[in-house]
């Protein structure tokens, strides 16, 4: 008895996978991210100003905006965009809207 319930828990489970698997599945990009050894960050204002960041090493310079929305986080707190100018030249990465390029949060490194 005891083969074949697993026999028939065995068949079950692989149908389960199956219907699981054959659902067309979607891959959506919330936010990219840029690693800066070097924060370049500039304010024109305490809540508005430009980021310049590339996603990689070969790739072209991009310009992002950071605006009031824009979170700064230092050491697990949140902190201000004054906090990340004060650290420009530190390392950081910087989380945008690859549509808008409109910086979603800053992470400063140690």
């Amino acid at each position: 008895m005891y083969k074949p319930l697993s026999s028939l828990l065995c068949a079950l489970a692989l149908l389960a996978s199956g219907a699981a698997t054959s659902a067309p599945k979607t891959l959506r990009l919330l936010e990219d991210a840029a690693e800066s050894p070097a924060l370049d960050i500039d304010l024109k204002s305490s809540t508005d100003g430009r980021v310049i960041a590339r996603l990689c090493d070969q790739c072209a310079f991009l310009t992002l905006q950071v605006n009031a929305s824009t979170a700064v986080i230092l050491h697990g707190t949140a902190a201000t965009l004054q906090t990340a100018v004060d650290r420009k030249g530190n390392g950081a990465t910087v989380f945008f809207d690859r549509e808008t390029l409109v910086v979603k949060r800053i992470v400063l490194w140690d």
